[in-house]
């Protein structure tokens, strides 16, 4: 029986039933239909959990198999929502495409001697997530997750294997990946990493076994903090009943009522601390050597470092395209008045926009889209932490400067009290070559201009008037951020065929790793996310008899 002739209370109570008389994987394959059709369905994703847990541990043989070839089903999904974005540069922001766009080779920064780590006085992972929790006040409270992501204290940037020695690492290691149930090595400890690791650890308990590796260091087993403090764009929906529960009343109560409220580094951080809570292990160092997998009884490897990892030759074996040729061509719609979408962002072209036939061009493991032969690539750079108070004066100002789609303006998510503008601006190649010198990290604009950054953009008049709208303003420049500009430099992956091995062990590639998404269409950590839902799902499909 088919969830599609069910209503979906009477799917679920018949999936109970089935459980009860021992019809097992087809109790939580009718569980799984409902979240096909209701992913943001809470209930019946605790109700799968729920059958997880009574299930006996062990019987995942042919686990990794039976989820890649359930995972690498849906090829066109991934494309989709990858176009979604290609759309958008081709019309919106085709007037700064240009593929000659190359990363300026800048001489190394000067790191900081970083600060020794603190023994933290806030207590254990659980008990930092409900003394944030009993702050009563927004302001305090949003004060206090700042703080943390940006500290160094021991459970923000320690790793759980200090104290051991570089000769009995190897077998530390591998010998935390002996769960009976799964064992999951994650790479990478960025959003996706963590979220990913808490999302499955929330879901198997302790019927599963994590370690996520970090190479973004300050010193072997001391993680630099998360540093990437502008605002996301994630529904309510794509976290509850999926990630810890304390993690998400903070996420949600910082947001405005659809969306919920905190900065990627606050969110990444939460995550961690959750994550270390839950039991999970990290291991940051970046020089690590991943022959431990050889000797454990990890069931999968998954990809969470944004498509940066490279495998050593020997431990890695290619996947298989189940796609013959390395082009394809594709279809955009045609969509009319395309940019009114955008018009609360301060976007002025609303041009009608003809279908358009777009060349995926295989680049390795990726397919990098062509469009007459011109491949998309773009440059743009973002300003971020801006006072909510100046959104009308800087709408009024883009709308009347904005033919070209420069300048794009995101009121943030967060409650009002602590909500904040996040604005993305294109630049040319020439404006490029200016600005990345310039602004190589993340610095406050009162800094920029003190250092001459006016200078480096008066031959981009709009630019320019731009930032001095915002010194004019009275805000405080020192809390106003100008970030490092960065391409939109487009490809996805085809989920289609085999994946590779590594070790032996699928390498499942999740995040940036699968396709990049364009931060004005918000296809990105969004869509991430949902897919990271669905290996949760997945998962628990794949487990067990």
């Amino acid at each position: 029986m088919s969830s599609q002739t069910l209503t979906r209370d009477q799917a679920l109570h018949r999936a109970v039933q089935l459980w009860n008389n021992g019809s097992r994987p087809e109790s939580k394959r009718l569980i799984f239909e409902v979240l096909k059709q209701a992913p943001q369905d809470a209930q019946a994703r605790d109700l799968l959990r729920s059958a997880v847990s009574n299930q006996v541990r062990g019987g995942t043989d042919d686990f990794a198999n039976r989820f890649e070839q359930a995972f690498m089903s849906d090829p066109n999904s991934i494309i989709q929502h990858a176009a979604k974005g290609w759309l958008y540069s081709l019309t919106l922001d085709q007037a700064f495409i240009d593929p000659s766009l190359e990363r300026r080779s800048l001489p190394p920064k000067r790191k900081p001697k970083s600060p020794p780590v603190t023994q933290t006085d806030m207590g254990s992972a659980d008990e930092i997530l409900l003394q944030l929790l009993l702050l009563d006040d927004p302001r305090e409270r949003w004060k206090a997750v700042l703080d943390l992501a940006s500290s160094n204290e021991r459970v923000v940037v320690e790793d759980s294997f200090a104290s051991v020695e570089d000769a009995e690492l190897h077998d530390r290691l591998a010998g935390s990946l002996r769960n009976e149930g799964l064992n999951i090595v994650i790479i990478g400890g960025g959003i996706m990493g963590v979220a990913m690791a808490n999302a499955l650890k929330m879901g198997f308990g302790d019927q599963i076994d994590i370690l996520v590796i970090e190479s973004r260091i300050q010193g072997p087993h001391v993680k630099e903090p998360y540093s990437r403090h502008w605002l996301t764009h994630i529904g309510n929906d794509l976290i509850q009943g999926v990630y810890d529960p304390l993690v998400s009343q903070l996420l949600v109560e910082f947001g405005n009522g659809k969306y919920i409220g905190g900065t990627l580094a606050v969110i990444e951080t939460l995550l961690l601390v959750s994550n270390k809570k839950l039991g999970v292990r990290f291991l940051f160092k970046d020089d690590y050597d991943l022959s431990f997998i050889d000797d454990s009884d990890t069931s999968l490897v998954i990809d969470a470092s944004g498509g940066r990892f490279r495998a050593e030759p020997d431990a890695y074996r290619e996947g298989a395209y189940s796609v013959p040729s390395n082009e394809l061509e594709i279809t955009l719609p045609e969509v009319s008045g395309y940019g009114r979408g955008y018009a609360k962002h301060g976007i002025t072209n609303f041009s009608d926009v003809p279908a358009t036939k777009i060349n995926l061009q295989r680049e390795g493991d990726r397919f990098v889209p062509y469009r007459n032969g011109t491949r998309i690539r773009s440059a743009m750079f973002k300003v971020t932490h801006l006072p909510l108070g100046l959104h009308d004066s800087l709408m009024e100002f883009v709308k009347e400067n904005n033919e070209d789609c420069q300048f794009y303006i995101w009121p943030g998510n967060l409650r009002p009290e602590l909500n904040e503008i996040l604005t993305l601006i294109n630049v040319t190649k020439a404006e490029y070559e200016e600005l990345a010198p310039a602004v190589r990290e993340t610095t406050s604009l009162a800094r920029f201009f003190e250092n001459g950054g006016l200078e480096r953009v008066a031959a981009s008049p709009r630019i320019a008037s731009f930032l001095r709208l915002i010194a004019d303003s009275g805000s405080d420049l020192t809390k106003i951020s100008i970030e490092p500009p960065f391409f939109y430099s487009p490809y996805s992956r085809l989920m289609s065929g085999t994946l590779g091995r590594l070790y032996g062990r699928p390498l499942v590639p999740i995040g940036d790793g699968v396709f990049i998404g364009h931060p004005n269409v918000g296809n990105g950590l969004g869509v991430h996310l949902r897919i990271v839902r669905t290996i949760h799902d997945l998962a628990m499909l794949m487990y067990g008899d």
